[in-house]
């Protein structure tokens, strides 16, 4: 920079310009709140699950001890992704705009919500046809995650449901599923609580009817089973196809990864004479994905 007046027109940007962050409300779904959210250091972050053992047995006295190997699943792995944004203002502006102060104060929060948002999207990717029978996912190894043959007692285990529409007595079927069927790879009962169902913006409207009724309108059975599970709906914007539903637990959490490499930062502004302009760019890098899927139980829905 070597303009004495180029730096004058930065120093006056950065007087009026907060600091850009990523704040609470630019969350725009709740993903937030069903993933585990950390950071790493690291570009590359593996997971390496594990069966577990299957039931102990019954044996009489002096009788031999039953030994099973305790075997690793392949590995998950997850790659830092990167997203660039920059800001550029031209010296007429600095120099001509009667609000140059309140476009500057905007400026911050635009550049934490676009960052916001593509996390959001990302983080809705493993859902994405992820209950359709068709679709193959990277997250584990090219394998159908609607469908697996457990190591341990060699049963095959599914957490799709068909395609069902919203309704009550689909809903407390699928609950009932997820808390008392779903099983491990050891292929012992996966013990969990369900928490949250996560839908489409399209769908959440008689989602939301479902989980607010207290009693199922016309009907004698099923009466006051949404209080008792207590479900949190999960409106995800990115949702794809609309029709789809997702069942999620308590425990669910660990299997949902969000690491930050590095949160949305503003970098130092800089002059760009060629262009009689200052710029200003950003970056955030960050890696996430699912570790393992029989902790959800979904539909393709209708």
């Amino acid at each position: 920079m070597n303009a004495t007046v180029n730096k004058a027109k930065i120093v006056s940007i950065m007087k009026y310009q907060p600091a850009a962050r990523i704040k609470a409300d630019m969350s725009v779904w709740g993903w937030d709140k069903i993933y585990t959210v950390g950071t790493t250091n690291k570009p590359q972050v593996r997971y390496f699950p594990v069966t577990g053992l299957p039931l102990a047995q019954p044996r009489g006295e002096m009788e031999e001890m039953p030994y099973y190997d305790f075997q690793e699943l392949g590995e998950t792995i997850f790659n830092v992704v990167k997203f660039l944004l920059g800001f550029r203002c031209s010296y007429e502006l600095i120099e001509d705009n009667q609000n140059f102060e309140g476009m500057m104060k905007s400026e911050g929060d635009a550049m934490g919500e676009s960052h916001a948002q593509v996390a959001a999207q990302y983080a809705s990717l493993p859902f994405n046809r992820g209950f359709a029978t068709t679709y193959q996912t990277m997250y584990d190894g090219g394998a159908l995650f609607a469908s697996r043959t457990l190591p341990v007692d060699g049963s095959t285990y599914s957490n799709l449901l068909p395609a069902y529409a919203p309704d009550h007595d689909i809903l407390w079927s699928a609950l009932n599923q997820y808390v008392w069927q779903r099983k491990n790879h050891a292929g012992l009962l996966a013990t969990d609580k369900a928490a949250w169902l996560q839908c489409s913006w399209v769908k959440s409207p008689d989602w939301t009817r479902i989980l607010e009724n207290t009693k199922e309108p016309d009907t004698l059975d099923n009466d006051n089973f949404v209080k008792g599970y207590n479900l949190k709906l999960v409106v995800n914007p990115y949702l794809n196809p609309t029709s789809t539903w997702i069942i999620g637990g308590e425990k669910s959490k660990e299997d949902l990864v969000f690491l930050w490499k590095k949160r949305m930062k503003l970098d130092e502004l800089y002059d760009d004479p060629d262009h009689r302009a200052v710029k200003q760019p950003s970056e955030s890098r960050f890696l996430c994905g699912v570790k393992e899927f029989l902790s959800f139980l979904g539909s393709p829905g209708l």
